[in-house]
């Protein structure tokens, strides 16, 4: 796989903002470093073993979700990002990204 190109923390910090407003929900973070925590689960995971991109996606969902950084939509949030990622690295590999 070719390096992915990782959504910075201000995307996740849009992509929070954009669910609330959707969706509902009270605004604000709990802890920034416990977001960055969340959001280097995957980059550890791309960087320690040979996982593809759906796995590494799957990590950034899981280590945003579970991190609780945000005082809602945590799992809203989640669902955000890895799409974003997927779509960002397959364009620049030239892979078609795969409906799911």
């Amino acid at each position: 796989m070719t390096n992915p190109i990782w959504v910075p923390l201000a995307a996740v910090l849009a992509i929070h903002d954009r669910q609330i407003a959707r969706h509902g929900g009270a605004s604000g973070m709990r802890d920034r470093a416990i977001l960055e925590m969340g959001c280097a689960r995957a980059m550890n995971l791309a960087a320690y073993t040979d996982a593809g991109l759906a796995e590494i996606a799957a990590a950034y969902a899981f280590g945003i979700s579970k991190a609780h950084a945000f005082v809602d939509g945590n799992k809203r949030t989640a669902f955000g990002r890895p799409s974003r990622f997927c779509g960002s690295t397959a364009a620049r590999s030239g892979r078609r990204r795969s409906k799911v």
